[in-house]
């Protein structure tokens, strides 16, 4: 066969930017046969227009479509479904975007986080003014100085959500509640609704704590059980208050561990 008018593999690399590696590795998967090859050499000959199937290749990668999967758009008459494949393609690319720009907000509600922490970190007591916060909820019967592990897989286990409802949301609040009154005191395992998230009111396991201004803590250590001595003066005469401990995210951080903030708010 006459090839002066064929590339090498060599040429169709230059060609198309693709590497001889990969130019062989899509022969491998069926994706781009050689127009010819040499039977007593076994060198490889492309026509220039099968430059054009290596870009589309390429353009799968980019999209993070597997090579296995471009076969589905291609018939045994060696057409390619351009059309299809490129809406295949976008929605791949949507879906790498979403996760890039959640990963971004992740980043910057992290570093949102920190900065508070660290504003707050030398301070005993401090004050902070707080938006109206809803929860889910499990309850738990025995004081949280002696919780396991184990018992917070199985009250978190317990509190009924949707997966889907986080898909997209940043950083939301989990810890520990107890609401104290002149009952006594009932103790909570509690996740962060998504403020987009509409919730029927009336249930049991929703918990809304009011806006306004709570009385916090940083600490090392958890001492949620110690809430009402440590807090003792801002809750003097008051009925009924809560208390929301939960993890903090600072500027350097142990591995296995975070350090905690608890917030008072007095019910009114």
């Amino acid at each position: 066969m006459d090839t002066k008018n064929l590339l090498t593999i060599g040429g169709m690399a230059k060609l198309s930017g693709a590497s001889i590696h990969s130019l062989r590795y899509y022969e491998r998967k069926n994706l781009l046969k050689p127009a010819y090859i040499d039977p007593s050499s076994g060198y490889r000959y492309y026509s220039a227009e099968q430059s054009y199937l290596v870009n589309i290749i390429k353009l799968c990668v980019e999209f993070d479509i597997p090579l296995k999967e471009l076969t589905k758009f291609i018939d045994q008459d060696s057409l390619i479904d351009i059309s299809a494949l490129l809406a295949h393609g976008k929605d791949n690319a949507q879906k790498k975007l979403n996760t890039l720009e959640y990963g971004l907000r992740v980043i910057d509600a992290l570093e949102k986080k920190i900065a508070l922490t660290e504003k707050y970190r030398q301070h005993e007591i401090y004050e902070r003014v707080l938006p109206e916060i809803k929860f889910y909820s499990a309850p738990y019967e025995n004081s949280f100085d002696s919780i396991s592990t184990g018992d917070w897989i199985e009250i978190y286990s317990n509190i009924e959500y949707n997966e889907d409802d986080y898909e997209y949301e940043e950083m939301p609040e989990f810890g520990l509640m107890s609401k104290h009154t002149m009952s006594g005191i009932c103790r909570y395992a509690v996740l962060e609704i998504p403020k987009h998230k509409s919730v029927d009111l009336s249930d049991d396991n929703i918990l809304t704590i009011p806006g306004g201004t709570s009385f916090c803590m940083q600490s090392d250590e958890s001492q949620i059980e110690n809430a009402p001595e440590i807090f003792k003066d801002y809750i003097k005469g008051a009925e009924s208050f809560w208390v929301i401990e939960s993890a903090l995210v600072s500027s350097k951080n142990k591995v296995n561990k975070l350090i905690t903030e608890m917030r008072v708010k007095v019910c009114t």
